[in-house]
């Protein structure tokens, strides 16, 4: 009959813990600029987030707003950058804006629902950004479309990219 791996100690369970708080995963363009920093309640990094090493909802919801970015351009914000050049830019420049992004890469101008949706999700102090519920209520996602709509939408285009010609830039079938 199999058996459970036996239970971690108390010590282990709470290292791991702490890890899991602390320790940096993910893609850098779209941590923080609390979690680049390190920043930990009560020592000057901004607070707000009440988790070591910045980590905590607030990070997630800036993380939100740079995933919102990228859905409305199709392009990764500092795209391209080094880490570091990533870390600087997230630690100590004021943050992207939905309107320059979409300048920057050429898409439509973005709703002004969507601006000041990605404004907020990217205040620089981490207790300035709204919660999780309170998005839920904003107006860019009270105007979103149905599921049907989307789907539709999702489905037209993916047909339409398979009936296209090949890219030349496309890799052959294997």
């Amino acid at each position: 009959r199999p058996t459970s791996p036996p239970a971690p100690s108390t010590a282990a369970a709470s290292r791991q813990a702490y890890l899991a708080r602390t320790t940096c995963v993910g893609t850098a363009c779209f941590m923080a600029p609390e979690v680049v920093l390190g920043a930990d309640e009560g020592d000057g990094g901004g607070g707000g987030g009440g988790a070591e090493g910045g980590h905590g909802p607030p990070a997630d919801v800036w993380s939100l707003g740079m995933t919102v970015l990228e859905l409305a351009t199709g392009c990764v914000p500092l795209a391209g950058a080094s880490l570091v050049e990533v870390a600087l830019t997230v630690a100590h420049r004021r943050p992207p804006t939905l309107a320059d992004h979409c300048a920057a890469t050429g898409t439509p101008a973005p709703s002004p629902a969507a601006v000041d949706f990605v404004a907020a999700c990217l205040a620089r102090d981490p207790g300035q950004r709204p919660t999780a519920d309170k998005l839920l209520g904003h107006r860019f996602l009270r105007a979103a479309r149905p599921d049907a709509y989307v789907a539709a939408r999702l489905v037209a285009a993916v047909s339409a990219a398979a009936s296209a010609p090949p890219s030349p830039l496309s890799p052959s079938p294997a």
